[in-house]
């Protein structure tokens, strides 16, 4: 499976959210994962759903929110993938941030999406989750919330690069395609 699941960093959920010590969610979620990790949606959502509507288990939230987000399974639902993945965010798992931070930038639906947004890439940045280094990047390069910044969307692209980002080489090749000096 690709490390990248559309523009997001499936394959990674899993490893970086073992390591905060949350195995006990994973373990419930096994059989949804893997239904989702087969494609197989209908079964994931079967597993996942009654799992997700116990606020303890975050992972199932986690990837449920993914899948309304996408419209895996589930017709695509932005307020949905929110309330799904408000919960792990405020618990602070980068990866349900990066997520959620990416449901505010492509929703109109989302209330403060752009300040929402780079609050929550800034903080799994922080923790030195480099794929919200890409985002912020893309925020700083548009003018997104914050004034349009190319030495700071420069500086976050490349922190993305060094983490492994496969998008974030062609955002560093359009400034200096662009002209943009720095």
């Amino acid at each position: 499976m690709d490390r990248y699941h559309g523009d997001f960093p499936w394959g990674d959920a899993v490893a970086r959210y073992r390591c905060i010590g949350e195995k006990h969610t994973i373990e419930e979620s096994r059989k949804g994962y893997e239904a989702w990790e087969r494609r197989d949606f209908k079964a994931a959502i079967a597993e996942l759903t009654p799992l997700a509507e116990k606020k303890g288990n975050v992972f199932a939230q986690l990837l449920l929110g993914g899948m309304y987000y996408h419209g895996e399974g589930v017709k695509r639902d932005c307020k949905k993938a929110v309330e799904l993945l408000a919960y792990p965010a405020e618990a602070g798992i980068e990866i349900a941030q990066i997520l959620l931070g990416t449901v505010c930038l492509s929703s109109t639906k989302v209330r403060n999406n752009y300040k929402m947004a780079f609050e929550l890439f800034s903080s799994a940045s922080k923790k030195g989750f480099t794929d919200a280094d890409f985002y912020l990047g893309k925020m700083y390069l548009e003018g997104l919330y914050v004034g349009k910044d190319y030495v700071e969307a420069r500086k976050r692209f490349k922190i993305a690069l060094d983490g492994g980002h496969p998008d974030a080489k062609e955002f560093l090749d359009r400034i200096g395609r662009e002209g943009i000096l720095i």
